[in-house]
């Protein structure tokens, strides 16, 4: 006997304005992973039909109920609560201490909270929008903590992938009652950018090029010392195929500030090693960002 979707049947319990049962299904095996997107906007719409206690409650079981959401499972889901309750902050702000569990505010939560993308129909949320999350829920507090929990943590929440865009996006679009973390996460970005901006920005005036390499083979130890040569520009080295391509491989892993290519004449073929100022082209790229960045940001 086929099964009804769990969107489905929660909405015709809403038409029927069958609450209590409305009630009863919801604290019962509903969890928010495993949902598809049409199950988890039928939850929603369920919700706003409770009493506001009442369906503050069922979320903040839903939340906890094993396994427990993914964060862009529960981000998707608040985000959706709040857009739909013109009251949000009245109807769920109660939630917003359990929300605590799933953020970076305890040991161990870094992994849980930079996966993102592992459940059907929920792209990888913008870390800003957790912010917004909290801002739309009152909880102003754990917004402040969340920011000083990312900024306590560089190596799990990077100045340049996460704090200065989240910081940018918050001072694009304010998110009411976050005032606190946007100027706490805008404090540390403009620290940063300020330093880096102020570093020198000068052209190579050599072809000297970082030289270590993780090989010390005949071929990687020569192509060391063209690394390290300033005058020249070009190493050709010809070697058979399985030789081209670890030099390749070793200078690829070391990051070297190299162009390859294969020149298929005469026996064997050769590798063509041409230097470039990959290092200083990106970092006159990263001065542009940067600035603009420090113009957004006001400093």
């Amino acid at each position: 006997m086929p099964t009804v979707p769990t969107g489905e049947f929660i909405l015709t319990l809403c038409q029927l304005d069958a609450l209590d049962l409305v009630d009863v299904f919801l604290g019962g095996a509903v969890a928010l992973d495993g949902q598809v997107p049409a199950d988890r906007e039928a939850i929603v719409h369920a919700l706003g039909c409770l009493p506001a206690a009442r369906a503050a409650e069922r979320v903040v079981e839903m939340l906890a109920r094993p396994p427990g959401a993914e964060l862009p499972v529960m981000t998707a889901f608040l985000l959706a609560l709040i857009r739909t309750a013109p009251d949000a902050a009245r109807r769920y702000g109660p939630i917003a201490s359990a929300i605590g569990d799933f953020l970076p505010l305890a040991p161990h939560a870094d992994q849980r909270w930079r996966r993102s993308g592992v459940a059907e129909g929920v792209a990888p949320v913008p870390v800003e929008e957790i912010f917004r999350t909290l801002g739309g829920l009152g909880a102003s507090e754990r917004g402040l903590a969340l920011a000083e929990a990312i900024l306590a943590r560089p190596a799990s929440f990077p100045l340049d992938e996460i704090v200065v865009p989240v910081a940018v996006a918050l001072r694009r679009l304010p998110a009411a009652g976050l005032e606190s973390a946007a100027e706490a996460l805008r404090a540390a970005a403009l620290s940063h950018l300020r330093t880096r901006v102020a570093l020198p920005l000068v052209p190579p005036s050599d072809w000297a090029r970082a030289s270590k390499l993780g090989c010390v083979c005949k071929e990687c130890l020569e192509a060391a010392r063209f690394l390290a040569d300033p005058t020249r520009d070009v190493w050709v080295l010809a070697i058979r195929e399985e030789g081209r391509h670890h030099a390749r491989h070793v200078l690829g892993q070391a990051g070297a500030e190299v162009d390859t290519s294969e020149l298929r004449t005469g026996s064997p073929y050769k590798l063509v090693v041409r230097k470039n100022r990959r290092i200083y082209d990106t970092r006159c790229k990263e001065r542009v960002s940067d600035l603009e960045r420090l113009e957004w940001l006001g400093g």
